[in-house]
Parts: structure tokens; C-alpha cells; sequence
């Protein structure tokens, strides 16, 4: 694993808000992603990082991201040596960012940086999380209707609320809980429903993909899901994180 453009170490460079982002397959989407952020970063008047996590992608991500011109946020490039799922590099993101806030979103442009400006502003003092709910007609019926089971299966297990997502901004506990769990198995939002009390959740419109397809089959798709409700069910019964 590789960061380049590491940050900075004075106290005063610590950013308000991380932006992660994991990279697989989303070579064709990253430039304007990124102008996206920054244009949000700058309407939400905070202090950002965004830090690409390139987990190990066939297309070449990293080298993309590294060509991109920055002049907002410090823009940092974390290369993993070998592909480690969404939950892995999400995480590795996680333990290398240094935003007081940190924000989870895909690298493929359906859920809209924009949106963010959002979750900055539900964000107080004693919430955990802001969750997005997803809405809107952004893949298949089975695989929505899938999907909407899977949510609600996290919301009666674990405690979460309703369509919480992996589109989420975390405080600082929460970055340094998920950070600080063990397994290489871990599912993210098992971890909140273990570790977290107080969240918040907004609808944001998804849109559907532009550029490529999604990493997950069905059975992929399945076994995380199956995963990720016995996890939450074992972290909300020992009531803390795996």
C-alpha cells in the first residue's frame, strides 16, 4: 500500500471533511468527479481532503487520478497492492484520512457529490452518521426490490435507519471506530450499527451508471448481503464493533 501526496503534519492542516473514494473501475468517471467535489467542498465553506482509493483497479485509476489538476482540496492517492472489496478499501480510506468528518461515495457518479453539501448540514453535535437514502429508478426492479429487503433487514437487526447506505458522512468516533477494527472481513455498516447510537438519514435522488457496469453479480451481491446481516446481528448482541 502507497499514499502519494501525503499530507501535511501541522495541527492547523487538519481538514474539516474527508472526502473517500474507492476506485475500481471508474477511470472514466474520476474527472469529473473530483470537479464535482470541489465545487461542493467550496459551497459547503469546509475545509477538504479527498483521498481516491485505488483498490487495486484493472484500469488504471491511480495513474488517472494522479494526471487530474487539483486547486481545491488536497487530493491524495491511496494505492492498494491488491483488491480489497468495497468494505476493504473504504476502510483503508478511513485509516488514512484526517477530516474531523469523513464521507463515504462511490466513484462512479450515481450518487451526486452535490448531495454532500446535505449530510454536512444535518451533521450536530452527539449524531454518529448521515445516512442518504437512495431513491429513484437507478438499476433494475430485482435488483431494487433486492436491495430495499437487504435495508430493511439492517434497520431491524442493527439498529440503522431505514435505506442506510454506504453513501454516509461519519464523525471522528466513527472514522477511528471503523479504523480500528481487525477482520479484513469487516462490513462497514455492521461496524456503525455496532459502534454507533445516533444517526440521521436523508433522501438523495441516485442516478443510474453512465460508464461501465457494476463489480457485483448476484452471487457476490448475496453473499455480502448474508455477510454483512450476521455481522450486524453479532455487533449489535456484543455491542461493539468486529
Amino acid at each position: 500500500m502507497s499514499l502519494v501526496a501525503p499530507a501535511p503534519s501541522a495541527p492547523d492542516s487538519v481538514p474539516d471533511l474527508s472526502w473517500i473514494v474507492p476506485m475500481y473501475r471508474t477511470a472514466a468517471s474520476l474527472p469529473e468527479l473530483v470537479q464535482r467535489i470541489e465545487a461542493t467542498a467550496a459551497c459547503c465553506g469546509a475545509s477538504s481532503e479527498i483521498v481516491l482509493v485505488d483498490d487495486a483497479c484493472p484500469e488504471g485509476s491511480a495513474r488517472c487520478a494522479a494526471r487530474l489538476p487539483s486547486a481545491g482540496p488536497t487530493l491524495r492517492i491511496l494505492r492498494l497492492e491488491r483488491n480489497l472489496g468495497q468494505d476493504g478499501a473504504l476502510r483503508e480510506g478511513l485509516r488514512a484520512c484526517r477530516g474531523r468528518w469523513a464521507v463515504l461515495l462511490d466513484g462512479d457518479l450515481q450518487d451526486p457529490p452535490e448531495a454532500v453539501g446535505r449530510l454536512w448540514e444535518a451533521r450536530s453535535t452527539g449524531i454518529d452518521a448521515v445516512f442518504a437514502r437512495r431513491t429513484g429508478a437507478y438499476q433494475t426492479r430485482g435488483r431494487l426490490l433486492t436491495s430495499r429487503l437487504y435495508r430493511r433487514g439492517l434497520a431491524w437487526i442493527g439498529g440503522l435507519p431505514h435505506g442506510a447506505c454506504l453513501f454516509v458522512m461519519l464523525s471522528r468516533p466513527m472514522i477511528d471506530a471503523i479504523a480500528a477494527t481487525r477482520s479484513p472481513k469487516t462490513v462497514i455498516l455492521a461496524a456503525l450499527a455496532g459502534a454507533g447510537r445516533d444517526f440521521a438519514i436523508l433522501p438523495v435522488q441516485r442516478s443510474k451508471r453512465r460508464h461501465g457496469r457494476s463489480a457485483y453479480s448476484a452471487r457476490a451481491r448475496l453473499a455480502k448481503a448474508v455477510r454483512s446481516l450476521w455481522q450486524t446481528f453479532l455487533a449489535r448482541r456484543l455491542g461493539r464493533s468486529l
